[in-house]
Order: structure tokens, then C-alpha cells, then sequence
């Protein structure tokens, strides 16, 4: 015979949804496979290689961890972009603006129609065909703080981009 909610009293609905709660809990841990060893796990994360960084905090870095401590903490570390070039200087730049690993240089010439803003030097035989760098000194001092920016822009993004590695390798679980 059924029982309905009316019949029972409060004390006997919380133990039934304790029991059902329970109930669902232990079935849903037979579906689980039991992992005795670390080697058994497709892949495994130490806390010791963490990296290094301020939106990585990890209890084991702390010399004195509390129990209620989180275990480790990742904050999310949002993708810069490069300095933006300066119109001027665009046909200057050699390497990929966007790779902080692949350290930018400037030409030392570059063909006089790529930098029509330019005055080509001229020799013995007419208007050279190419505009050197040593010729252009606003270019020059541009090019000089440009890759100042640029070198702070991609030491930061070298620092960061072992965190969002790892934070990918998170959300890939």
C-alpha cells in the first residue's frame, strides 16, 4: 500500500529523500571504475609543476596551509593583443607581429614603393630604388619604442601562456 505525503510526517519525508538520495549516490558510484594506482589515470596533474605565476595559487606553496584551504586555485588569464604598429612602420617590421616567441626586427631597407611617404636616396646613377633605415631617423625612434612595447608585450604573454595551457588542459576534462 502506498503511502502519500499527507500521511507521513516531516521527520519520515527527510528520511525518505536521505534514503533516495543515497540510494541514487550508490548507484551512480557503480558505474565509476576504481583507480588504485596514479599510473591507472589517463593523465596526471602535480601540483610541484604548476607554474610559477599570480592566477596560480596552490596550497602546497603556502608555508602554512589551513584545512579549509582551497587546494589550488586558477584564475582565468585573458589573451593579450600586440601594441598596434604604427602606420609608418608597418613596412618595416620582419616577423610576426602575434608570435611573442619569435623576437621582432626592423629592415635596414626596404624598397622605396613600400614607403612612398619616404624620400629614396639618391646616388651617381639617379634615385635608388630602396629607402634605408639609417636615412629615416622618425622611423628609426619609432621603431625603437615600438619594440620596447612590443618586448613587454611578449615577455607577458611568454609568462602567461603556461597558465592558460594549463587551464585548457582543465577544461578539456
Amino acid at each position: 500500500m502506498s503511502t502519500t505525503n499527507a500521511e507521513l510526517g516531516n521527520e519520515d519525508l527527510v528520511t525518505e529523500a536521505k534514503n533516495l538520495f543515497e540510494y541514487l549516490a550508490r548507484a551512480q558510484s557503480l558505474r565509476e571504475r576504481s583507480i588504485y594506482r596514479v599510473s591507472e589515470y589517463d593523465e596526471v596533474l602535480w601540483l610541484g609543476n604548476f607554474p610559477d605565476h599570480s592566477a596560480v595559487s596552490s596550497a602546497h606553496r603556502s608555508a602554512d596551509p589551513q584545512q579549509e584551504d582551497a587546494l589550488f586555485s586558477l584564475s582565468r588569464v585573458v589573451r593579450r593583443d600586440p601594441p598596434d604598429v604604427p602606420d609608418d612602420l608597418v613596412p618595416w617590421i620582419e616577423g610576426k607581429v602575434h608570435d611573442p616567441n619569435v623576437e621582432l626586427s626592423i629592415a635596414d631597407a626596404i624598397p622605396a614603393e613600400k614607403a612612398p611617404q619616404c624620400t629614396p636616396r639618391s646616388n651617381e646613377d639617379g634615385i635608388s630604388e630602396v629607402i634605408l633605415l639609417e636615412d629615416e631617423s622618425e622611423i628609426l625612434l619609432s621603431a625603437d619604442e615600438y619594440i620596447d612595447q612590443w618586448r613587454k608585450w611578449a615577455e607577458q604573454e611568454r609568462l602567461d601562456a603556461p597558465v592558460r595551457k594549463l587551464a585548457l588542459r582543465f577544461l578539456a576534462w
